[in-house]
This record gives C-alpha cells, structure tokens and sequence, in this order.
C-alpha cells in the first residue's frame, strides 16, 4: 500500500486501466446477459397466448 502513495499516478496508465476495467465490466454483462435472453427469445407468441387463456380460464 505504501507505493502507490510514494510514486505519482502517471495518467496514461490510470485512463488505461480504467479502460480495462470497463471493458471486463461490459463483457462480463454481454456474457449474463445472452443467459437470459434464450429464455425469453424461444417463446412462441401463440403458445404464450394459449398459456395465458388456460391462466384466465
């Protein structure tokens, strides 16, 4: 912990990591997300409507 104190942040390589950082955070979105979506995405909309008629009924 005492050497980031003692040496002076260079900001090229603050804006770096900061760009790592966003990038693994935006991919490890994109990777939950599609888990999701396929769920979602196989649903026939006639099945769902027939679903939604044996619920009312």
């Amino acid at each position: 912990m005492d050497a980031p104190a003692a040496e002076p942040v260079d900001p090229r390589k603050a804006a770096v990591e900061a760009a790592i950082a966003r990038a693994k955070a935006r991919k490890a979105e994109q990777q939950a997300a599609p888990v999701d979506a396929p769920a979602a995405d196989p649903v026939d909309p006639r099945k769902a409507a027939v679903e939604a008629a044996i619920a009312r009924a």
